[in-house]
């Protein structure tokens, strides 16, 4: 009888293989279980750019707030279909290392969020284009103090001018 061609009965299997070949530890299943998450956004992300807002009362943005962003959007020859939206106040998982792992950005724009809030180890000064981890990063204040602050808003058009070759 050769082994080449040895085939166990269907019954003995479950059998063999009552316990999980690898042992995850709750540290490695929770990262699995985080990966799987999805990250709802508003937009079609069409030129991999990611916009974060923490808003808690809209389930993505303002009304007002979305005029100044499509306003902005236009000004720099982009739309909604361009970007992705994140508010991160409704996500159950709020890491950056997430929400990048499942949209995979290559811009990202950040309103008014703390970075500690995202699980990053560093901060930028707003208004000043950095890169890290091969993506460019903005950070600026909330859209709504933009909407109403002049000074502010031509602080961000610089900047953004900077980020889109403008």
């Amino acid at each position: 009888m050769s082994l080449d061609n040895f085939q166990l009965p269907l019954l003995i299997i479950p059998e063999l293989y009552k316990d999980s070949l690898v042992l995850l530890d709750d540290s490695q299943q929770k990262a699995d279980s985080v990966q799987q998450t999805a990250v709802p956004f508003l937009g079609k992300f069409r030129q991999k750019i990611l916009v974060l807002v923490a808003i808690e009362n809209h389930r993505n943005l303002p009304e007002a707030s979305l005029q100044f962003l499509t306003g902005v959007l236009n000004a720099c020859k982009l739309t909604l279909t361009d970007i992705a939206v994140v508010n991160i106040h409704h996500q159950e998982v709020k890491s950056f290392e997430h929400i990048a792992s499942f949209l995979n950005p290559e811009k990202i724009i950040i309103f008014g969020i703390p970075l500690p809030i995202l699980e990053m180890p560093l901060e930028f000064p707003q208004y000043q284009v950095q890169k890290y981890a091969g993506l460019q990063f903005l950070a600026a204040p909330q859209l709504t103090e933009l909407e109403s602050n002049v000074a502010e808003k031509k602080k961000f058009w610089n900047a953004l001018k900077l980020m889109f070759n403008l």
